[in-house]
């Protein structure tokens, strides 16, 4: 029976000089690919420049199969060493090799202490393996060695440097003391390193489950045989003879055959650190990067993140601000926007998951390092990152960014934060269409001033809106008088045509107040007399920029004054101007309803629906209409239909889907008589998008007065075309359909 081997991979960190490559030699057995500095380069410099890989084996002892027990099911544990270059100029290629490591063999110089690169490893190390960790203390035969003097050094400095990790995972991990080189204390040293190491060996997760990812970290050319991709397995499993994908090549090859440190194997699994062989092809092309299944990886180039910041970053994370950005092997320039939760309305999904349900706050530049001990402080932080060249990804992928470009003479750490990928916009997806659809706002305030009084409820406001501004976006809108009693009043409209806005208060002022106002000049400064609008625009949607404001905008401006004599109250069911998020109650049942061609209607305030204008039908060439016999209920009466616009306009998608003029679609937006999603929209260029329901109100039923006829689009897909700068949407269509849902859309 095959001795059953369980691979465990250990990454040596440390400053360069540090002894690292030397300490690798003396407990490897095996050497494997760019062991022991064998670059040309690394010999003629004297530093390690790649990783460096080699092995050991051990018996599991029985105290680690009665501590884990998935280690009753191996014989031997191999330790791969991955040894890592110390110098500060690679330390990308030390966070690259980072994601494959299960633990952390710290080396430190014990004669010249924590150095900056061993500083930025401890770092490194607390984010990719936190609490897993071992220091060898190396270089004791250069300490004095009269009397007790070598074990006090090396007692100090170890309650040093255990007092320097105190507010690190590290605090309580192993510490020692080496010589690597050093023959009388070289054979006893190792072997209390290599028992520490092996006492520290946990299980990691392990499963040939999910879709086979392979990290290649050397590529080569064996005559006669083909290329010999090395790595490490980091999910999924793979046989020989299987097909992968090597994404950046855009290839696809077949295994040839496998080796685990030269010994031929069948299959590799998670965890595993192989050879793969595969048809020949020329490896300039391919330094480092992916072999995977088939459409494993997606081309991306914007993606959401999640953000946890690193205390030893001592520089703020300004939005737009770029950073080096490593996943996996590959490392690029991204620029980031920064966001969060809104402090104690978190939303977010467990774990602090990114969800489109939820809204989120832009990070104001001001408040760019807040305290974590603060109550207000978000508790979780997320980014939208742009990256300057797309890169292979994966959903839930670990990413590291850091400014790698700092000057090393600046002893600083250059990590600055870390997280996961959790949403990505495939690179051949419109960057605007997807940004658009990210719930991310950013707080805006306007101020003005009363300068008129009209009446007990209504004034005059100044200095909030210029002239040129369109208004339409903020009728309805709340806002608050900053007087002892912060009363709440609604825009109504505007006020002559000078940039003046009528504000109309359900309560009537005092007559204090009034006098007050209408004595004194509204250059005084007094703030009893300011007016105040809080509201949130989207971060990246320009056409509707005022978002969640906490009110309802009403009608309108021609219907407003008509709506507040119709009702007592100030905040009607209507249209925030906000991406209006699809409505799942919104039933496709009808009551009634018939697939004829209804005749296009127009209404018009104050004439009755009887006194309707007809239009003849026009043919509607950019509408394709496709049989479909649907035999579910919920679509009866309905048709599946293609249209190709030139934008996603409201106006354009009503024209085109009902077959309007353009004058007829205008005119049913400007009169409020179209809904999207169950909301009023009054904006043509409005922009729509999948998923959306689009209604369009005909009038009352004439089955009942507490029913409506509706003609109804809900937008099953919009994409661009093949051929052309237009979109092509597909729909389901109903001409005329009678819901009982009258107060949704009176």
């Amino acid at each position: 029976m095959a001795e059953r081997t369980f691979n465990f991979n250990v990454g040596i960190m440390g400053h360069v000089d540090s002894g690292k490559t030397t300490l690798a030699k003396a407990l490897s057995t095996v050497a494997s690919t760019a062991a022991f500095d064998k670059h040309p380069q690394s010999k003629q410099r004297g530093i390690t420049l790649d990783l460096g890989f080699s092995s050991f084996l051990v018996d599991i002892p029985e105290k680690l199969k009665s501590k884990e027990s998935k280690f009753s099911d191996y014989d031997t544990l191999q330790i791969t060493l991955v040894d890592c270059p110390g110098h500060g100029s690679l330390f990308r290629t030390v966070i690259g090799g980072s994601r494959i490591m299960d633990m952390v063999l710290l080396v430190i110089d014990i004669c010249k202490g924590i150095q900056p690169q061993t500083a930025e490893c401890i770092v490194l190390a607390d984010i990719t393996c936190p609490k897993r960790m071992l220091i060898a203390l190396n270089k004791i035969d250069l300490l004095p060695n009269e009397g007790k003097a070598k074990a006090t050094a090396i007692e100090k400095f170890q309650r040093r440097l255990r007092k320097t990790l105190q507010n690190t995972s590290f605090a309580d991990v192993p510490m020692i003391a080496v010589s690597a080189l050093d023959e009388a204390e070289k054979s006893e040293t190792l072997k209390t390193l290599i028992d520490c190491l092996v006492d520290q060996v946990y299980c990691p997760h392990r499963s040939a489950e999910g879709k086979f990812l392979f990290y290649v970290d050397h590529c080569f050319n064996v005559k006669g045989q083909g290329t010999v991709l090395t790595g490490t397995v980091i999910s999924g499993s793979v046989g020989v003879k299987s097909v992968v994908e090597i994404p950046t090549l855009n290839e696809k090859r077949k295994i040839k055959s496998i080796q685990i440190f030269h010994k031929a194997v069948e299959s590799i699994a998670q965890g595993s650190r192989a050879g793969i062989c595969v048809a020949q092809f020329d490896t300039s092309r391919l330094e480092r990067g992916v072999v995977c299944e088939s459409n494993c990886l997606q081309k991306i180039q914007y993606g959401v993140v999640s953000v946890s910041a690193i205390v030893h970053y001592k520089h703020p994370l300004r939005n737009n601000s770029k950073f080096h950005v490593t996943v996996g092997y590959e490392t690029v320039i991204g620029k980031f926007i920064f966001f969060h939760c809104e402090p104690h309305k978190c939303r977010c999904a467990p774990a602090g998951q990114f969800a489109l349900e939820s809204n989120y706050l832009k990070q104001e530049d001001e408040n760019m390092m807040p305290d974590a001990n603060d109550s207000s402080y978000p508790l979780h932080r997320y980014a939208v990152v742009q990256f300057e060249q797309a890169i292979f990804c994966f959903n839930q992928a670990q990413y590291i960014a850091s400014k790698l470009d700092q000057p090393l003479e600046v002893s600083a750490c250059r990590i600055a934060f870390h997280g996961q990928m959790l949403q990505m916009m495939p690179s051949n997806e419109h960057s605007t269409n997807w940004l658009k659809t990210l719930p991310v706002f950013k707080r805006k305030i306007k101020r003005g001033t009363i300068c008129n009084i009209l009446d007990q409820h209504t004034v005059a406001v100044r200095g909030m809106f210029s002239k040129t501004s369109s208004l339409v976006p903020f009728l309805g809108c709340k806002v608050t008088l900053l007087n002892e009693h912060r009363t709440e009043g609604v825009i109504e409209g505007w006020f002559g045509k000078s940039g003046k806005i009528k504000v109309r208060f359900p309560n009537p002022l005092s007559e204090q107040f009034m006098q007050t106002v209408t004595a004194s000049s509204a250059n005084t400064g007094d703030s009893s007399r300011t007016v105040l609008l809080e509201f949130q625009a989207s971060v990246f949607d320009s056409q509707n920029r005022m978002l969640r404001v906490g009110f309802r905008r009403i009608f309108n401006q021609r219907a407003l004054w008509k709506q507040n004599q119709l009702t007592a109250s100030w905040f009607m069911t209507s249209i925030q101007t906000e991406r209006i998020s699809a409505n799942r109650q919104i039933s496709c049942r009808s009551v009634c309803c018939s697939a004829t061609v209804f005749k296009k209607r127009k209404f018009y305030h104050g004439k009755d629906e009887d006194n309707e204008e007809e239009y003849e039908e026009e043919s509607a060439t950019s509408v394709n209409e496709s049989d479909d016999n649907n035999d579910d209920e919920e679509y009866a009466g309905s048709k599946k239909i293609t249209m190709n616009v030139l934008t996603p306009r409201l106006d354009s998608v009503v024209k085109a889907g009902f077959a309007f003029s353009k004058k007829i679609a205008t005119d049913f937006i400007l009169e409020g008589k179209v809904f999207v999603n169950g909301e009023r929209v009054f904006k043509k260029g409005y922009e729509v998008c999948s998923r959306d329901t689009i209604d369009v109100l005909l009038g009352r039923s004439s089955e009942c007065e507490k029913f409506v006829d509706v003609a109804r689009l809900i937008l099953l897909n919009v994409s661009h075309t093949k051929v052309g700068s237009k979109l092509s949407i597909v729909a389901r269509r109903w001409k005329r359909l009678t819901v009982n849902e009258y107060n949704s859309y009176v």
